[in-house]
């Protein structure tokens, strides 16, 4: 199969087995009906950054959806957009962030909840699907964020409770690094590590416990206990990862 495209991709959203979305450099939105066998080949309509009649068209790095209709997309200078129509238009939403942050990771994860992350310790979350932001407090000092994970875990006793965890970069003097994990729907996140020490770029959890990892020199890693701990994976390469997805079954 093709994409249609020579630009290069960076996120990818597949909302059932059919229907999905991938972003990327010059403004690039791709669409999928038949589970990736042909793509359409789109963009957002926003105008190029001000700064000059020389800058680039928009570096998509990041897309989810709610639905078959809702969705966002971020990217390079603090760029959110959103669509109400299945990507066939966007709009611009106002996250009040420099432009030297880039947005990286975006994960809508129901009941009108959307989770965007980037640069500079930057976690934001929107309970009415981007109207109003709140930053989080991500106890972090100069981390950029590559992805987020969640997962909704309902106990008897207490209730539904959105778990979540970040990656990124931030590298510690022990020869760990780390990562943030919530059990509150993101209200408060609290320190986890890995070793060896290298960056993160994808993170992908099946269940509260069950997750992996991916990243630099092609590190991949396994959690059974929800983050606390993980081991590395053999993968047989050495090429930087910037994505995964594990079936829940196999």
């Amino acid at each position: 199969m093709t994409s249609g495209t020579s630009n290069s991709l960076y996120g990818i959203h597949l909302r059932t087995d059919s229907l999905g979305w991938v972003v990327g450099e010059e403004d690039t939105i791709l669409k999928t009906t038949d589970g990736g066998m042909s793509w359409v080949v789109g963009s957002s309509g926003i105008p190029r950054p001000e700064c000059s009649s020389t800058c680039r068209r928009y570096r998509w790095l990041g897309v989810s959806f709610e639905d078959a209709s809702t969705g966002w997309v971020v990217g390079e200078y603090a760029k959110l957009i959103m669509t109400r129509d299945g990507g066939s238009s966007f709009t611009t939403l106002n996250v009040n962030l420099p432009e030297y942050v880039s947005l990286r990771a975006v994960h809508a994860v129901g009941d009108a909840t959307v989770f965007i992350a980037g640069d500079a310790d930057t976690i934001l979350v929107s309970r009415d699907r981007g109207t109003t932001w709140t930053a989080q407090d991500s106890r972090t000092a100069g981390m950029n964020f590559h992805a987020m994970a969640f997962i909704l875990v309902t106990n008897y006793w207490t209730g539904s409770h959105l778990h979540g965890w970040a990656v990124g970069d931030k590298l510690n003097s022990d020869g760990t690094a780390r990562i943030i994990h919530t059990e509150n729907n993101g209200s408060s996140w609290q320190y986890q590590s890995y070793s060896p020490a290298v960056k993160m770029h994808a993170v992908f959890f099946t269940s509260r416990y069950f997750g992996h990892a991916a990243g630099q020199d092609g590190t991949v890693l396994r959690t059974t206990d929800a983050g606390n701990s993980w081991t590395q994976v053999e993968t047989c390469t050495s090429q930087d990862l910037l994505g995964i997805s594990i079936d829940a079954i196999t």
